[in-house]
């Protein structure tokens, strides 16, 4: 797999029924952050003999964007945030490309739930207003090797099994490469 370096971005978001919505032209950031789950240990009297247990990843989508306040526009992002703050949303995360790039083993693309949350508003004179906003992500995201977004996204929105999605020669689960 070749070493990433995102110049053209696409995210595609979806709520309920409704159709995916793709935004384009609004990115500086977009990526998925893992946090470890915090680590509870459980000393003995025994010398040496300690439980530990490790709490569960949790994931967020963030993003950092210009604030683009039409709804109608394909950058509206901050105006879609903000008017569906709260819901859950499927979405799609490619970074090896613009809109309708598929994904593959060795240019992967992110799917899966989050809650969208409303970006915030405003800025300093002078300067372009932007957003910098963390979508909780329920669970851990798919890695998608093969498909396109409006196929996976309407997979994951109907709890589909998403292994058509992530099969390949090579395929990719969990982050680690498993040979066929």
């Amino acid at each position: 797999m070749a070493a990433l370096q995102p110049k053209d971005i696409t995210i595609s978001l979806k709520i309920g029924a409704a159709a995916s919505k793709t935004f384009s032209c609004w990115a500086k950031t977009a990526m998925i952050d893992a946090a470890a789950g915090d680590t509870i240990e459980y000393p003995t009297l025994s010398a040496g003999c300690v439980y530990r247990s490790a709490g569960a990843t949790t994931y967020e989508l963030h993003l950092v964007g210009v604030q683009d306040w039409d709804p109608a526009s394909a950058s509206g992002l901050a105006a879609f945030l903000d008017t569906n703050d709260g819901a859950t949303a499927t979405f799609w995360l490619n970074a090896h490309g613009p809109a309708g790039t598929a994904a593959s083993v060795s240019a992967p693309a992110k799917a899966g739930t989050v809650t969208l949350v409303a970006p915030s508003y405003g800025g300093s004179v002078g300067e372009y207003a932007e957003f910098d906003v963390a979508l909780p992500i329920s669970g851990k995201p798919t890695t998608v090797t093969t498909g396109t977004a409006p196929a996976v996204m309407d997979a994951i929105a109907a709890g589909e099994d998403l292994t058509p999605f992530t099969a390949g020669a090579d395929e990719l689960v969990d982050d680690t490469a498993v040979a066929a």
